[in-house]
């Protein structure tokens, strides 16, 4: 059996020989953890009012990486910290390049309201990421539900903006633009049979910081603001009204 640093070295070269600042995620020998803020207002307009109010949430999120394969698998949980009884484990498996794969053994396409975002993209296959590098990513999933249906489509232009040598790494400072469309809902009363939906697009950034040599993301902000249609009532009708959701997310490594 071999010692434990050389089997450690071991299962990590496959995805180390390649250069130190490749967009590449790696396995990992410890727990990654972060705390994220999530700031949105999902709305309707019904006539003259207005359907909806800001909320604000909490959430520490802890990620562990391992190597399957050529590909990696990311034990994930959640856990609220704004006082609520909220935990969630789950395991995906994703591509070194940032594309889920699966969610816990069903593949992504299966897989109703899946995490499909859980990471930031980097071309297949990777590049070195230097300043002004750029690239085109799209991430699109649909499916058909008991109470409707639901589909969540991104497309991102992502370009380093910089490469920042700090803390004995080298973090790279990556920007990105695109068009979001999202298609969600679930059941108002699944008794009645009358449902929720919600259909918007618009513009998205993200902003991502990126250590290279790590393999690892220190953080992340996205932000979006969705326009287009809503509405509730029985799964073959109902009102239909204006709606909108304007959201964003921050999340940052943290100590524990």
């Amino acid at each position: 059996m071999l010692p434990l640093r050389i089997a450690t070295l071991a299962l990590l070269l496959p995805f180390s020989v390649h250069g130190q600042t490749l967009g590449s995620y790696r396995p990992r020998p410890d727990t990654l953890n972060y705390e994220s803020v999530n700031s949105y207002l999902m709305f309707f307009i019904r006539g003259a009012d207005t359907l909806g109010e800001p909320i604000t949430t909490r959430t520490r999120e802890r990620q562990y990486f391992t190597a399957r394969g050529t590909d990696l698998t990311v034990w994930v949980r959640l856990q609220s910290l704004d006082g609520q009884p909220f935990s969630f484990d789950n395991t995906y498996t994703v591509t070194p390049a940032g594309r889920v794969l699966a969610e816990g053994t069903t593949p992504v396409a299966q897989a109703p309201n899946a995490r499909v975002d859980l990471l930031p993209r980097f071309p297949n296959p990777p590049v070195r990421l230097e300043a002004g590098v750029s690239w085109r990513d799209t991430v699109s999933v649909r499916h058909r539900l008991p109470y409707g249906d639901t589909y969540y489509s991104v497309q991102r232009q992502f370009r380093v903006h910089r490469l920042i040598d700090t803390l004995g790494t080298r973090v790279a400072h990556i920007v990105a633009t695109g068009e979001m469309r999202l298609r969600q809902g679930g059941w108002q009363d699944s008794t009645a049979g009358t449902v929720w939906w919600q259909e918007v697009a618009g513009p998205v950034a993200d902003t991502v910081w990126f250590d290279t040599r790590g393999g690892e993301l220190l953080g992340d902000v996205t932000v979006m603001s969705l326009v287009g249609t809503g509405g509730a009532g029985p799964k073959a009708g109902g009102v239909t009204m204006a709606s909108g959701l304007r959201s964003s997310v921050r999340r940052q490594r943290s100590p524990s």
